[in-house]
């Protein structure tokens, strides 16, 4: 006899001391209508709780209340399915969304990409530059060009542009180092830019604006001013723009990040190779003319105030 109504949703908890032993995953806590509630479901409900949290299923209490949960979202289920809801728009849009997430899921699963310790040393030394590398600045300078009989005047003059550079730079004029390169400096190739140098390493910058102005550069907080240097050709004053920290990370401390990155790297380009597979046998047309017809509402939604 076919069981209909009410009677055919009724849920039976059934008792779990007559299950199997040797197969605790497939014990049956609960029957609604055709379908059986596991203790593999309840514990896939656990699994997906907070860390923190997971203790409170330790007794009865939680247990059956979680159970029950379970229950109530079967229930609920069942009777969406009778009403078909399951060709609802929304509700094919979500299945799609985790299907795809599955299929991916189970994809990777099974062809885990994994990187050996070779293959990360072999990246490790082709990419040597993102692990070990210098400290490095950018720096603008103005440069005043002195020969031996007119040092003394050129260090008087230098000192006095410091000074009032320092005194703009007080009073807020951050175009001020730039302005004064552009009107005094006595470099051609970079006075058109304000003064400003590529980065540079210490050496490299040393052999640019001197020793001394190096590793003044160096101590300076972005946006400071030191100088003016006596350099073989004149005097420098310096401006630190940007500066960057250096790095010095071993292969030890690198290793196992670099084996995600080509993990990572490996799943993506798998993601590609499937998704080509798929589309290489599957039929796709674009209708592009009447996709640029689409009259989509691209405008951030505006809010307005509520009635006070």
């Amino acid at each position: 006899m076919r069981v209909s109504g009410l009677a055919a949703s009724m849920v039976v908890v059934l008792v779990t001391a007559g299950c199997r032993k040797s197969e605790p995953a497939r014990q049956v806590l609960a029957r609604v209508g055709d379908r059986t509630i596991t203790a593999a479901d309840l514990q896939r409900e656990v699994d997906q709780t907070a860390p923190l949290l997971r203790a409170r299923y330790a007794g009865a209490e939680r247990r059956r209340e979680l159970l029950e949960s379970l229950v109530r979202n079967e229930l609920l289920a069942q009777e969406a399915a009778r009403r078909h809801l399951e060709r609802a728009t929304a509700v094919r849009g979500q299945l799609d969304r985790a299907m795809v997430q599955e299929l991916l899921r189970t994809e990777f699963e099974a062809h885990p990409a994994a990187a050996s310790d070779a293959e990360a040393r072999k990246y490790y030394d082709d990419h040597l530059q993102e692990f070990v590398r210098p400290e490095m600045a950018r720096v603008a300078h103005l440069f005043l060009v002195a020969d031996a009989r007119s040092r003394p005047s050129v260090k008087t003059d230098a000192d006095r542009l410091r000074r009032e550079l320092d005194e703009r730079q007080r009073r807020g004029d951050v175009s001020a180092f730039a302005t004064a390169v552009r009107d005094r400096s006595n470099d051609p190739a970079t006075r058109g830019s304000g003064g400003s140098l590529r980065y540079m390493t210490r050496d490299e910058l040393a052999a640019a604006v001197g020793l001394e102005g190096a590793q003044a550069a160096f101590s300076l907080q972005p946006g400071e001013i030191a100088g003016p240097f006596a350099t073989e050709r004149g005097f420098e004053l310096v401006r630190l723009e940007v500066k960057t920290a250096g790095a010095d990370r071993p292969f030890s401390e690198a290793r196992e990040s670099i084996r995600a990155q080509i993990a990572r790297q490996a799943q993506s380009r798998a993601y590609g190779e499937l998704l080509k597979g798929i589309r290489e046998r599957t039929a796709v047309q674009v209708d592009e003319a009447a996709l640029a017809a689409v009259p989509l509402t691209t405008a951030a939604p505006t809010t307005t105030a509520s009635a006070r």
